[in-house]
């Protein structure tokens, strides 16, 4: 049996750039599937070489290679305003997704109470978006929970979307496996709780939310940035109550971090808006203990850094390593001396002709 599966995920807090790392990997291996459970609360941006851009919430960001099967796990939570929308826009409706899209039958169904539940409770930095309170209905059996299999006008695309990437797997069909938001976000083994998501962000709770065993692996991708990054504090604000997204570690501005970068002010704060609740993001100190921490917790066989720009704006947009200056190369050998595992690749732009692949 051949090992074709890999996993892509975020070693941080979220938004490191999975999106750039994950089309970049879709573009250049042709996965026959991507798979994936995720949550509406992640966003997943995909810009291709032309300037298209992709945001995804519910669909693998792999659908960028038209030739990739899209399947949607039986962990998933899903917005069916938002899948419906991004089925409109991406794939061209559901006719033409027919054959292409798949989802398992007990995807979790997000409904209005859910999201009026967190703003009344929940007062940890959540995004509000009904995904960890329908987690919780599924966990109960509450008897008024949807799956999607209750939902008669999405019939046409359920599948047992586990034995599909398996038998795929098993013949050697290369896959890809998305996992959403970011290691330290985890409520069990992220930085802290309760400033945490409703899950665990990591290539082990992806496999088992997709019901895919770890004999299929390959290769498993951390991606980091090279600032970390937390959303606002700024979540709750109707009614006049305040969230307090958690910890990251040393906080700086993004006036400090585009002085360091030699960036004009303003370059990069008028890019850092989060891109499902369009909140400034926090910025932090990048602890390479904690990111030693969950490379250890995880099993990362290959990293990837992000916006290498931020620590040397000259190197935006450059492709090949020894053109990299002798700053971001010293941030790079830094990183891999300290997780003993390779930085393979390294973005230095948004679009997914803006990174450098150390392997080819």
């Amino acid at each position: 049996m051949e090992q074709s599966l890999d996993i892509i995920f975020d070693l941080c807090f979220g938004s490191s750039g999975k999106g750039l790392i994950g089309g970049y990997l879709a573009t250049k291996n042709k996965y026959h599937f991507a798979i994936e459970s995720y949550g509406v609360q992640a966003g997943h941006t995909v810009i291709k070489e032309d300037g298209t851009r992709y945001i995804v919430q519910q669909l693998p960001q792999a659908l960028i290679n038209n030739d990739t099967r899209l399947y949607i796990g039986a962990g998933a939570v899903i917005d069916l305003e938002q899948l419906q929308n991004e089925v409109d826009q991406y794939l061209g409706g559901k006719e033409s997704a027919k054959n292409r899209l798949f989802i398992h039958p007990r995807a979790s169904v997000i409904q209005q109470r859910h999201r009026d539940w967190e703003k009344e409770i929940i007062r940890s930095g959540s995004t509000f978006k009904g995904v960890g309170a329908a987690s919780a209905f599924k966990v109960m059996r509450h008897p008024d929970h949807k799956l999607m299999r209750d939902i008669p006008e999405w019939s046409d695309f359920m599948a047992d979307t586990a034995e599909m990437a398996c038998d795929d797997l098993r013949q050697g069909k290369a896959g890809i496996l998305e996992v959403a938001q970011g290691f330290e976000l985890g409520i069990n083994h992220g930085l802290q709780y309760p400033n945490c998501t409703s899950r665990e962000c990591s290539p082990m709770q992806g496999l088992s939310d997709n019901g895919i065993p770890i004999k299929f692996v390959r290769n498993i991708y951390g991606v980091i940035r090279t600032y970390p990054i937390r959303i606002s504090n700024e979540m709750a604000k109707e009614d006049g109550g305040q969230a307090y997204s958690g910890d990251g570690g040393i906080e700086l501005t993004w006036e400090e971090v585009e002085k360091r970068s030699g960036a004009h002010p303003g370059t990069f704060s008028s890019k850092e808006y989060s891109t499902v609740t369009k909140k400034l993001r926090r910025v932090f100190e990048l602890d390479i203990n904690r990111i030693k921490r969950a490379v250890k917790l995880t099993g990362v066989t290959k990293l990837a850094v992000n916006f290498i720009q931020y620590i040397n704006y000259q190197d935006a947009g450059i492709t090949e390593y020894d053109k990299l200056s002798d700053k971001s190369k010293t941030f790079i050998e830094m990183v891999e001396k300290a997780t003993c595992v390779p930085v393979i690749l390294i973005g230095t732009g948004a679009r997914n002709d803006q990174v450098i692949d150390r392997t080819i």
